[in-house]
């Protein structure tokens, strides 16, 4: 036999190879059924157009404090982009960056402590159905526990190992990358920084300057955003942190409900999470609560350790685990003064210790147990060995239990049997990608456009179409509100449930049956619209002359309108509103408004929308105004987003405008502006110093004189 394969048949060489091989297979397994909603497009579709030309992302989009995360997460996607533009592409990648988290967890883990602690802590933190889930999820957060666990490793192997200084500067950038992608992460800092404190002596200072430079050249980026926003970022966080204070433990709760297992599959639905809990817990002993007992007793157990290492007992173990200690206890510290709700994935930067402190809990138990055996047995050390492994059972018993729910969890996805909670996945998302692109393909003069369910494409799931499709081809129009019939052709994208668009789709388009993507919640469905049925369909709506016109070929063809009663008072004597749907045409001549890639010189003109770009608009205002022009009523709509028109394109939208019950009887004009948004600047109207235009002339009541 050689010396390889004898390596090969060494127990730990055996048990390392099938942790690896659970590890790829739980983190990997079935990964395009992992969850899809419109965080991720939006950031997806920012990568990407960064890879496509665009200008270098400087933030990302809005956190849940108000603020924008720092672009860090879009340059990690953008390196799977590069290569592959599919989002379970993306999936992957995330899914191998924190599988490496672990890889170096351990590897520094069995340096510091000893290959036990190392291999049991891998399986706890492999299989624990929070980091797995948010292991292979593609959201921003997703990197923070493969980045703190890649610090962690760095901080044991300087400060209780051998400090080399490469530990430093790769733990400094794992630091950048923790904090710029979720904000919390920045609790972290007071845990390098006490431990830097007490093992000072260990410090060279030049690795820790080289360090703390490559740390603050990868904020440059974001810096560049504050200073182009005038830090209203750093204003927001200060009013935000001036508000009603809560002074709590409730950090510690959400790091133990991290540790558990019910609701882990949030797509699953909250009631097959409450059906699937008894099932992992075995029936005389209740896994869950088993956790948060070891943890417990596991933070015990590293003080214990910490404090024997200052007498001289085991130094580098001592010292490990007085770090751990510290990476468990302070980030939770910081929030017990907080003004904004705590959320579990805040402390995802928590997770490596929880881990380390129960497998060195269970090495402990060992160890006592081993050593019983040897004064008080004649057994063999291999056969002492054995039996010691009981003290690693209850971790057995944890892993066990939260591997079976991974892959429930994950086969329910997969099978769509979650009830229609978190109805979309990334599969489904991404065969639409492929459905269009080829139909796309198929189609090289026509527009695509997307049948959205909000206004703005930046806050949809189906947003990301725009980059994985083409962005000088992809439209978005919102259901029930409007409808847009491209120049010369197009090919529809029906990925939401309005019966009203779907029954004008089937009207002027043909139905593409073949290529229609079921999901185990809803139906998508493209339609074709051929140049001579968008003739058709388009041409009755033009008038010869325009009711009004705009400059830069903007005009409105025609208007229609007309009262409508409260459905709920069919007796009411006058109507409460009026339904106006206006049809709008863009001339050749019209130029889209160029935005900015930068800070505007007249940033009060423009607002940055939630992925972080400068963006302004067209608005369309609505009026009932008296004969003298006094405004009686209004309503104000996007309509169509302004940045969506093409020369050619001819667009409907309908609005409702609310009529007052005490509006005095007389003759009122409906009458409609066209302005930029936000500095609210109307569009100049030919004819009409004003910028006002006339739809109609009413008489209120009906025959009022």
């Amino acid at each position: 036999m050689t010396k390889t394969a004898r390596r090969l048949t060494e127990p730990k060489v055996i048990f390392t190879l099938l942790l690896v091989a659970l590890s790829l297979w739980i983190r990997l397994r079935r990964l395009g059924y992992t969850d899809m909603w419109w965080d991720q497009s939006t950031t997806l579709n920012r990568s990407l157009e960064w890879l496509h030309g665009g200008s270098l992302p400087l933030s990302s989009m809005w956190s849940t404090f108000g603020v924008y995360n720092a672009p860090m997460a879009q340059y990690l996607y953008a390196v799977p982009l590069l290569f592959w533009e599919n989002i379970v592409a993306v999936a992957a990648f995330i899914g191998i960056v924190n599988l490496l988290g672990i890889a170096a967890l351990a590897l520094a883990a069995a340096r510091v402590f000893n290959w036990r602690v190392a291999w049991w802590s891998a399986l706890l933190f492999t299989v624990c159905p929070w980091a797995a889930f948010f292991g292979r999820l593609v959201w921003m957060q997703t990197f923070v526990p493969a980045s703190s666990a890649m610090l962690l490793a760095c901080l044991l192997l300087y400060f209780a190992d051998s400090p080399k200084p490469i530990y430093v500067i790769l733990g400094a950038l794992c630091l950048a990358v923790a904090i710029q992608t979720h904000l919390t992460s920045v609790a972290l800092v007071p845990v390098v920084a006490t431990v830097a404190i007490v093992f000072r002596r260990r410090i060279k200072l030049r690795p820790f300057l080289v360090a703390g430079v490559l740390f603050a050249l990868t904020f440059l980026p974001f810096l560049l955003f504050q200073f182009q926003t005038d830090f209203a970022d750093w204003h927001k966080l200060r009013r935000g942190l001036g508000g009603v204070a809560q002074v709590n433990l409730d950090s510690l709760r959400q790091i133990a409900i991290l540790l558990r297992s019910p609701g882990a599959y949030p797509g699953l639905g909250f009631p097959l999470a409450l059906r699937l809990s008894p099932t992992i817990d075995l029936r005389w002993l209740p896994v869950d609560d088993l956790i948060v007992a070891l943890l417990v007793l596991g933070a015990m157990n590293g003080v214990i350790l910490a404090v024997r290492g200052w007498k001289g007992h085991d130094r580098p173990a001592a010292s490990g685990a007085f770090i751990v200690f510290l990476w468990l206890c302070l980030p939770p510290l910081a929030f017990v003064y907080h003004t904004h709700p705590l959320v579990h994935y805040y402390f995802l930067q928590v997770f490596p210790a929880p881990f380390i402190l129960i497998a060195l809990l269970g090495d402990r138990v060992y160890t006592i147990v081993a050593h019983w055996l040897h004064k008080r047995t004649r057994l063999q050390q291999r056969s002492r060995s054995a039996v010691a492994l009981v003290g690693f059972l209850p971790l057995a018993l944890i892993a066990a239990s939260q591997i079976r729910l991974n892959v429930i969890g994950q086969d329910l996805r997969a099978s769509g049997g979650y009830g229609g909670y978190g109805r979309f996945r990334m599969a489904d998302v991404q065969q639409v990608i492929d459905t269009a692109n080829q139909l796309m393909v198929e189609r090289p003069d026509c527009q695509f456009v997307v049948i959205s369910e909000v206004t703005i494409y930046e806050t949809y799931l189906f947003g990301l179409l725009r980059e994985f499709v083409g962005s000088d081809r992809v439209r978005f129009s919102q259901a029930g509100t409007g409808f847009l019939y491209p120049y010369p052709c197009a090919l529809y994208f029906q990925g939401t449930m309005s019966v009203e668009t779907e029954e004008l789709l089937n009207t002027i388009a043909d139905p593409l049956p073949e290529h229609t993507v079921t999901t185990a919640g809803e139906t998508w469905g493209f339609y074709d619209l051929s140049s001579d049925d968008r003739a058709t369909a388009a041409t009755p709506l033009q008038r010869e002359e325009p009711v009004e016109q705009w400059p830069n070929g903007i005009s409105l063809s025609h208007v229609d309108y007309e009262e409508l009663f409260d459905d709920e008072d069919p007796a009411a004597p006058l109507p409460t509103s009026l339904v106006i749907t206006t049809t709008w045409a863009i001339g050749a001549e019209f130029e889209p408004d160029p935005l900015p890639t930068a800070r505007p010189a007249n940033p009060e003109e423009y607002m940055l929308e939630g992925d972080g770009k400068w963006s302004r608009r067209i608005h369309f205002g609505h009026y009932v105004l008296s004969e003298d022009n006094v405004l009686m009523s209004q309503y104000d709509t996007i309509g169509l987003d302004s940045r969506e028109w093409r020369p050619g394109d001819i667009f409907q939208f309908t609005v409702r405008v609310p009529v007052p019950q005490d509006l005095p009887p007389g003759r009122y004009s409906l009458g409609i502006a066209l302005y930029w948004y936000p500095a609210v600047v109307k569009l100049p109207l030919e004819g009409n110093a004003l910028g006002l235009g006339t739809l109609a002339w009413l008489d209120w009541p009906a025959g009022a004189e």
